[in-house]
């Protein structure tokens, strides 16, 4: 890599202040209590091709094992000079250690009725066997299922005996072992997540029916209690404890579709696996989480929390908030067979229903009217706050044609407190 001198100069700098700060009998060592490590490391990190790469185990590790290698006198003077030749050989180092994980998460209820592949995701159904279950895995991990025998075996035995009895949702990532490690509880809750959104959002209609048990022919088995990752090498494989709900009460038989799989690709890759995201992707992946700790709860946390999603994206820092959502989120989403006015009035009543409930304790139950026209107003809601969420890249083109760069969060609230001015000014 080519560095202009300035930068050069300043690496020097820096890694001379590291070496000589960090030196215990003539061997450079990293001590994580120094600050001279994370001035290195930091501006390392801000060099675009060690952030792509990046990890920050391997480079400081690989910059070390090169100092030590090379320089045999104290004090250590590195020269400008040498600098490209360093980050070269870490990033070539970086580069070679990126590799083929697959994150598999065990789900009790979710209906398939055969093997769904596309992108990134594979999709198992439950009701195939185990046999066929760890050939699909192995096809994906490039082994044969006899290779990783030992592999399914110590995840049944040490995890999970009823793991290949379970809906599989296998996600092919191919990144630094550590990153994998450290984040493949997010990844997946994430993925699963806008799973749930994307149907409530683009699939779901007025009175579609739950999913339970009896319907989709499956055991009373417990809860999924580990996800899996697999790899070729048996030292990247580990298994991470699950802690949220991964149940999906619906019909997925709709992932087989071609729009639907696109659709799908393009809003998790937006909201969780672009690189450089923004704090406007990061509020709408916090909406994302909460909307789905909202699901499978009672009818008054349920109640609360979508309340909170709704105030979290529209309404922070203003005040007249039950009024703001009423009038904003009816102009930025559509429920088919739904209008806008009737929308505006379920989220003024859920609203409602929140502020009763927090200040004065009242009980959210399902009314004589809602039961009767077989409205439920949870599931409109539900169905009005999954939809935002799911519009998310809409909103950054439509807002990224307004100003130069990515859209900011404060370009979000900007657009949407316009909405309401909009609404209320005529």
């Amino acid at each position: 890599m080519k560095l202009a001198a300035k930068e050069t100069n300043k690496l020097s700098k820096l890694m001379n202040a590291f070496a000589n700060s960090n030196n215990e009998m003539g061997n450079v060592i990293i001590d994580y209590e120094r600050s001279e490590y994370y001035n290195l490391r930091d501006s390392l990190y801000e060099l675009p091709e060690i952030k792509k790469v990046y990890d920050e185990d391997i480079l400081m590790n690989q910059i070390v094992h090169y100092i030590n290698r090379t320089y045999k006198k104290y004090p250590i003077h590195i020269l400008p000079e040498h600098i490209d030749e360093i980050l070269s050989k870490a990033i070539e180092i970086l580069q070679r250690e990126i590799n083929d994980h697959l994150i598999i998460l065990p789900i009790k209820i979710l209906k398939l009725n055969d093997v769904v592949s596309f992108d990134i995701f594979t999709f198992i159904p439950s009701h195939f066997s185990k046999r066929r279950k760890q050939n699909i895995i192995a096809k994906l991990i490039k082994k044969s299922r006899p290779d990783l025998a030992e592999t399914f075996e110590h995840t049944e035995i040490s995890r999970s005996k009823l793991f290949f009895r379970y809906n599989l949702l296998c996600i092919k990532i191919k990144e630094h072992t550590n990153y994998t490690h450290f984040n493949s509880t997010n990844i997946v809750k994430t993925v699963l997540y806008s799973l749930r959104c994307y149907y409530y959002s683009m699939v779901w209609k007025i009175n579609s029916p739950e999913l339970n048990f009896n319907s989709i022919q499956i055991e009373k088995m417990p809860k999924p209690s580990h996800i899996a990752i697999y790899s070729k090498d048996i030292w990247r494989q580990i298994h991470k404890p699950i802690f949220f709900d991964g149940d999906c009460n619906f019909d997925a038989t709709w992932l087989t579709d071609i729009k639907h799989q696109k659709k799908f690709t393009k809003f998790v890759n937006v909201i969780y696996f672009k690189k450089d995201s923004n704090d406007l992707q990061n509020r709408f992946l916090n909406a994302l989480w909460l909307f789905n700790d909202a699901i499978n709860q009672s009818k008054s946390i349920s109640t609360l929390l979508f309340m909170t999603v709704a105030e979290s994206l529209l309404v922070r820092e203003r005040n007249e908030k039950r009024l703001r959502i009423a009038a904003v989120l009816p102009m930025l989403v559509k429920i088919e067979n739904v209008s806008s006015r009737k929308l505006a009035e379920v989220l003024d009543s859920t609203y409602h229903a929140r502020n009763n409930f927090i200040h004065s304790g009242e009980y959210i139950i399902y009314t004589y009217k809602e039961i009767k026209e077989k409205l439920d107003t949870l599931q409109l809601t539900r169905a009005a706050l999954a939809t935002l969420i799911f519009q998310l890249p809409k909103y950054i083109v439509a807002l990224s044609s307004q100003k130069a760069g990515s859209p900011s969060v404060n370009d979000w609230d900007n657009y949407v407190n316009n909405l309401f001015k909009k609404k209320v000014m005529g």
